[in-house]
């Protein structure tokens, strides 16, 4: 029996990160950083919100998910800085 429906959730994209390292170690100009990732920067993204699963959810609200995304893409929705790395959402 399939599920009747899904989390969406959100994961570590590591890839902005590891282009950065990369191009610093060919270029032979590493420096050590901190990478905070966000909906901005790419380094935090959403699972795909796609598929058989998604017609279990209205248009309009998967319209207002996509907003949501966007909007914390461009920063318009403000994160609480995390609790357990200060500094950091």
């Amino acid at each position: 029996m399939a599920p009747a429906y899904v989390v969406s959730s959100s994961y570590n994209n590591w890839r902005p990160w590891l282009t950065a390292l990369i191009k610093g170690v060919a270029a032979g100009k590493y420096t050590t950083f901190t990478y905070d990732g966000t909906f901005g920067n790419g380094g935090i993204a959403a699972t795909p919100f796609d598929g058989p699963s998604a017609k279990l959810v209205s248009p309009a609200l998967r319209k207002e998910f996509a907003a949501m995304l966007k909007e914390l893409g461009s920063a318009a929705i403000k994160l609480p800085v995390s609790k357990a790395h200060p500094g950091y959402r």
